[in-house]
């Protein structure tokens, strides 16, 4: 609206100029009543546009007055809330200088009261540590050193089944525990023979001792086996199948076109091959050829002593009491368990994974 007004105002002002121009370029020669009417013409125009000038910068000023109140209050809004924010923080400020000062004040009364450690004292801690940590870097070489001389898992000692630690025994004390095994089967079986109300028995075969009798070890009987014959026998171990020749001799046994100790090296397979003729007491009486495939040397050697055994008992059916007393005759069934689906081994599970 201002606006508006102050250009009618201006255009008013130059219409006003333009009007006297004109009269000063009008010639003097004019009539003086024109002249008159004129100049009251142009003075009542000059009188309202001033009216009209005058009301427009009223109406103005009163306009600007109230822009101008209403920034005024918001400015002293702010500056009160200013002043009331540095004081705030001024107050902040002291309580925190009073607060340290009451601190360092503490630190300072403990310090005093506290003895100042002395310097020997000092040097010495710092002398032992560094000691302990010569010492400590020392063991650490030593170790490391120790570590790169020694193979992997040399610490660790070797986890042996108890027959390996019996194989492990000297071989001299592993064959002296089967001969008196064998000595003390073939005085068993001898009772029992005599048991039968034989009283005229000696005192050696009962296994005692009479006076001034000196001990004696008991006989092997002979077994009763045709010269001219051979008898043939199947044993089976496992996986193993051995065929067994046996004959009237002196005790020689081949295996595979090999003698026992070569193709048996071991002292306990070598006791698993002769066991049954130790218990029938045919030990050095009988002559053995064997044919053995299939299997492990310790199941051969099993396979072996039962086809020896059912031997034994087709040249002499007497023999059938001792060996199968013995366990010499019983088929040993027990085989590798088979590999179930969705296991490592016959039982092993894969380890148990919760997710």
């Amino acid at each position: 609206m201002a606006s508006k007004k102050k250009k009618e105002a201006e255009d008013i002002d130059k219409e006003v100029s333009k009007v006297e121009d004109e009269e000063q370029v009008q010639p003097k020669s004019d009539a003086e009543g024109e002249e008159g009417t004129q100049s009251s013409e142009v003075e009542q125009g000059a009188a309202e546009v001033k009216a009209d000038k005058e009301s427009d910068e009223s109406t103005a000023e009163d306009t600007g007055a109230e822009q101008k109140d209403e920034p005024d209050d918001d400015k002293k809004e702010e500056e009160k809330e200013a002043d009331v924010t540095a004081e705030s923080e001024q107050k902040d400020e002291s309580s925190k200088k009073k607060s340290k000062s009451k601190e360092d004040a503490k630190a300072e009364s403990e310090q005093k009261d506290e003895p100042e450690p002395k310097k020997e004292k000092v040097e010495e801690a710092v002398a032992k540590e560094e000691e302990k940590g010569k010492k400590k870097d020392k063991k650490k070489d030593k170790k490391d050193k120790k570590k790169e001389e020694l193979p992997p898992g040399a610490h660790l000692e070797p986890l042996l089944v108890e027959d390996q630690k019996k194989r492990e025994e000297t071989d001299e004390d592993v064959a002296e525990r089967y001969a008196a095994e064998a000595e003390v089967s073939k005085k068993s079986d001898e009772v029992d023979e005599t048991k039968d109300g034989s009283e005229d028995a000696t005192p050696e075969v009962r296994g005692e001792k009479g006076e001034g009798d000196v001990e004696q070890k008991p006989k092997s009987k002979p077994v009763k086996i045709d010269p001219g014959k051979k008898y043939q026998a199947t044993g089976k171990r496992k996986r193993s199948i051995a065929r067994v020749n046996l004959k009237a001799g002196s005790g020689e046994m081949v295996v595979n076109n090999h003698s026992v100790k070569e193709y048996f090296p071991r002292d306990l397979l070598q006791h698993k091959v002769f066991e049954p003729l130790r218990a029938s007491g045919a030990e050095g009486q009988v002559d053995i050829v064997a044919r053995v495939h299939g299997g492990g040397i310790a199941g051969q050697a099993q396979a072996v002593g039962h086809g020896i055994a059912r031997a034994l008992v087709s040249a002499d059916p007497e023999l059938r009491a001792v060996l199968k007393k013995r366990g010499h005759l019983t088929r040993d069934a027990r085989v590798k368990e088979r590999r179930k689906a969705g296991l490592k081994k016959a039982r092993k599970r894969p380890q148990f994974s919760k997710r």
